[in-house]
């Protein structure tokens, strides 16, 4: 069993009328993870979009990290929760953008860019729930 921490912090002199300082984090427990740049092989929503995480992989939280590489901004990458109902996107990330968010177990995420062949990288970590494999 292993500790995963994560900080982000937040500053700025002139975005509010004061200046801005904000720094948070937390440290949870992961037994596993990993971290991978993949290219996006869907513009759309559907069998072709990349698989970020498969429900159920983690036994209760997930730590999901995704970070679009493209260095131009309007190169978009998507990722929606992959469902039979329909997909809503929750992130939208311009290049350079990144997300780090806990997110329910029980949900599969995609991806897909504006563009085919965009390169994201992404990471996911928790405690691993032995009833599920990747294939």
């Amino acid at each position: 069993m292993g500790i995963l921490n994560a900080n982000i912090s937040l500053n700025s002199p002139d975005v509010l009328s004061s200046t801005l300082s904000v720094g948070v984090g937390i440290s949870t427990e992961a037994d596993s993870g990993h971290l991978t740049r993949a290219k996006v092989a869907a513009t759309s929503a559907g069998a072709s979009a990349l698989t970020v995480y498969k429900a159920s992989d983690k036994r209760d939280t997930a730590y999901v990290y995704i970070k679009n590489m493209d260095s131009i901004k309007e190169n978009y990458i998507y990722v929606y929760v992959d469902s039979a109902t329909d997909d809503p996107v929750v992130l939208k990330l311009g290049g350079n953008e990144f997300a780090f968010m806990p997110i329910k177990n029980d949900i599969t995420l995609k991806a897909y860019g504006t563009q085919l062949d965009q390169i994201i990288e992404y990471g996911v970590f928790g405690l691993d729930s032995s009833s599920v494999t990747l294939s």
